[in-house]
């Protein structure tokens, strides 16, 4: 298993080094258009002011729930929101200068965002640097399952990544992050920060209503269905902390079914449950939500790392929405998320998550009533216009007058 995790681990690397050459020839590109343009254009809407400009360094899921969201809250607010990439910032022209900048998950190895950002701090400019994950910590980057399984030379590079995220953090006034324990983190390098947690965007709400209000199509009777929803070959030391527990119900319970979604190689104890295995790929988080909502239990396990502590609850309350009860490690994060036995079962041994799975298998009317709360408790702590008035309060805006 080792060996296939580095093989996937060199091919993650490969494909982002390619990505990054690619985007680096786009923006020498677009850099020399703009230069020999006989009209210099502002680009994204800096024609009128503009409140907040993210700058987004890691695209992907993470920039949905930490810029797109919350952008798409400000603007709804009345607030001009504008959202540029890592490969655009050459174009930026700040001739008029943004309220607010603020900058997710930049590794500012080549120095080149640091002078921008010197300079909007000479012009008073509120500088606000966002984290979904502690990548910018090195004494817990062993912690990290795609780190270990690098080469001598990518791990090197990581490491000067998570240095080139502590530049950004010299550089700015404010932090904010998606969990409490990311937000303490921050605080050893930023003084001010805050928790603007990870939100379900309007979208992932109405999809909810329409999959909710057509209850009898989401279950299939005479089945239990487990989810996992992995993503990346980076969660299998994460997926081994239930792997027994489930392995061992599926052998007695032959109505179980399981549902694993993304890249994962399943440890041997699941050998002989091959024909009740369904894989799916990646899905758009679209599709996610409404596979998500064939399931009768979802699993969110991590592996007991300060690291893991940090991560938030996406898992928990993506699954709920759609009325789904999730079995979680007690992590800091989705501690706090879950109230044990009422919304969701929390589990830390092989023995907790046997009994979680067993409880909810053998109650279907507690399943229910789990899925229910679970539901009622994202729709009220994850909404995405609420963590954007978090966010306009934070950086400093008049929130009052846009409201």
């Amino acid at each position: 298993m080792c060996q296939t995790l580095k093989n996937r681990a060199k091919q993650f690397y490969r494909k982002a080094r390619t990505e990054g050459i690619i985007s680096a020839f786009r923006a020498v590109l677009r850099y020399i258009l703009y230069k020999v343009s006989p009209i210099k254009i502002l680009p994204w809407g800096f024609i009128s002011a503009v409140d907040v400009l993210f700058i987004v360094g890691c695209e992907g899921q993470s920039q949905r729930y930490r810029v797109d969201n919350i952008a798409a809250g400000l603007r709804e607010m009345g607030f001009n929101a504008v959202i540029v990439k890592r490969y655009q910032i050459c174009l930026l022209n700040l001739r008029l200068p943004p309220k607010v900048v603020v900058v997710f998950r930049y590794d500012d190895c080549d120095r080149g965002l640091t002078s921008i950002l010197l300079n909007l701090k000479r012009r008073d400019v509120t500088l606000v640097a966002d984290y979904d994950d502690l990548v910018f910590e090195l004494d817990i980057i062993q912690q990290i399952e795609m780190y270990r399984c690098l080469p001598a030379w990518g791990q090197e590079n990581y490491r000067q990544g998570v240095r080139g995220y502590l530049q950004v953090l010299a550089q700015c006034d404010k932090g904010t992050a998606s969990t409490p324990y990311l937000a303490r983190s921050m605080e050893k390098f930023i003084g001010k920060t805050a928790v603007i947690p990870n939100t379900l965007n309007g979208e992932q709400m109405n999809l909810a209503n329409i999959i909710c209000a057509q209850a009898q199509i989401k279950r299939n009777k005479g089945c239990l269905m487990i989810l996992y929803a992995s993503g990346t070959y980076t969660h299998q030391t994460d997926f081994e902390q239930c792997a027994q527990a489930l392995a061992k119900f599926m052998g007695q319970r032959p109505e179980a079914r399981f549902l694993l979604v993304g890249l994962l190689d399943l440890p041997q104890c699941f050998a002989d449950l091959q024909n009740r295995i369904e894989r799916k790929p990646i899905l758009p988080y679209q599709q996610l939500l409404a596979v998500t909502a064939e399931a009768d239990i979802n699993l969110a396990p991590l592996e007991k790392t300060s690291f893991n502590d940090a991560k938030s609850e996406l898992k928990i309350f993506e699954a709920g929405v759609v009325r789904v009860p999730t079995i979680a490690s007690p992590s800091d994060s989705y501690a706090r998320f879950i109230e044990n036995g009422v919304d969701g079962f929390l589990a830390e041994t092989e023995g907790d998550w046997y009994r979680a799975l067993c409880i909810l298998a053998d109650d279907p009317e507690l399943r229910k009533s789990m899925g229910e709360k679970a539901r009622a408790k994202a729709l009220v702590k994850c909404d995405y216009r609420d963590a954007a008035v978090m966010a306009a309060d934070f950086y400093g805006l008049n929130v009052g007058r846009r409201q």
